[in-house]
Formats: C-alpha cells, structure tokens, sequence
C-alpha cells in the first residue's frame, strides 16, 4: 500500500495549482485564528466579569465591616456616657455623705444642746415656751 503525503509543485488533483492549495491554508488559518481570537475575548469576558463580581463582593463586604465598625463605635460612647453619668450621680453622693459626716462630726465634738434645738426649730417647726411666733404671710 502506498500513501501519498506531499503534493508535488505545480497542479495537483483535479487540475488546481500550488498557489490556491496555499489560498486555502491561509483561509483556513485566518479562519482559525478568529476562532481563536473569539474564543479569547469570551475569556476576557468571563475573568472581566469575575473581577467584577469579585470586586462587588469585596465592596459589600468592606461596606457591611464598615457599618458594623461604626456600629460598635457608637454602643461603645453610649456606654461610656452611661458609664460616666453614673459616676457623676456617685460622686454627688459622695459629696452629700460628706457633708452629713461633717454635721455629724460637729455634733460629736460640740453642744449637743445647741443642735438639737436647732433641729426642732428648723426641723419640727418647735417653739420655746412663751416664744411668739409670726408667719410671713405676703411671701418670701
């Protein structure tokens, strides 16, 4: 058996020259290299829109860290001024209890007499016998 592999220069089967046997691989070569072209920009397309997606979705994300960021900033001054208007109610305490201490410390060191007349005239509205008492009655 015998194989034909080469076509000899000059005419060929049925009577074609060399030059279109080469018309026809350039053809076929230029056809395959759209082809190959297509088939590049539908790549392109396909990892252009995977970096697109890509890069929405890294964009949501960063925008959901965001908002949970502030989020937690803004609980985070809320405490803070929770936290810092019960020290302030604490220390008014402190400074009442203070001064409740030193009238007590006054009434331990000094005339227990004094205070607790004081205390029924200021206190109980108490009168010393025979006192006279006038009330303002026009105001203040």
């Amino acid at each position: 058996m015998t194989y034909q592999t080469k076509r000899r220069a000059g005419k060929g089967k049925g009577g074609k020259s060399g030059a279109s046997f080469f018309d026809a691989a350039k053809k076929n070569f230029l056809h395959s290299t759209q082809k190959m072209k297509q088939q590049q920009d539908g790549l392109f397309h396909e990892i252009h829109s995977a970096n697109l997606s890509t890069k929405v979705i890294v964009g949501v994300l960063l925008g959901v860290a965001a908002v949970i960021v502030v989020v937690s900033v803004t609980k985070s001054q809320i405490s803070v001024s929770e936290k810092q208007q019960v020290l302030d109610d604490l220390d008014a305490k402190i400074a009442q209890q203070e001064l409740d201490n030193a009238e007590l410390e006054q009434l331990i060191n000094g005339d227990l007499n004094a205070y607790i007349e004081d205390y029924a005239r200021d206190k109980l509205d108490m009168v010393k016998p025979g006192e006279r008492v006038y009330i303002n009655t026009v105001g203040e």
